[in-house]
């Protein structure tokens, strides 16, 4: 339990879709909390592969994934993060500005996501050391702290 919520912490990793490779795993730390009755949405830090994403949905004329906020209200946000949903009222409605101003704050290094019973934070990495349990749990409480 964090900051009395049900939480489970664990390393994923998968294989590359790369055909270079090597056989390499693409390694992650995630955890998974347990909260109800949250709207589905993902946010995540802006990136090239993001933007070359985005590019290829508009080419191939798939619906835009992303929420338009209003970046008078959280420019910081808007500048740094994508946030996606199928159901834009409720992500703004329950991301409120102070929210979104947190999560820009934080500089979070992975991704959020959600649908209807979980919140799952993940990150790049394998957890192996006390230290990367330790970091992790704090970035955990942190991200509990400002959403939820």
């Amino acid at each position: 339990n964090l900051l009395s919520k049900e939480v489970t912490i664990f390393n994923y990793s998968e294989s590359s879709p790369r055909p270079d490779s090597s056989g390499r795993n693409i390694c992650y730390k995630v955890a998974k909390i347990k909260a109800g009755g949250l709207p589905r949405f993902s946010v995540g830090k802006k990136s090239v592969a993001h933007a070359v994403e985005d590019f290829v949905a508009r080419a191939v004329s798939r619906p835009k994934p992303e929420i338009d906020l209003d970046p008078g209200k959280c420019q910081d946000f808007t500048a740094h993060y994508w946030l996606r949903g199928p159901d834009p009222a409720a992500v703004v409605a329950f991301l409120s500005p102070d929210k979104l101003r947190l999560i820009a704050n934080s500089r979070l290094e992975g991704i959020v996501a959600t649908n209807a019973n979980y919140l799952v934070y993940f990150e790049f990495g394998s957890l192996i050391t006390e230290q990367d349990f330790d970091s992790f749990i704090a970035a955990v409480e942190k991200i509990i702290g400002m959403i939820l």
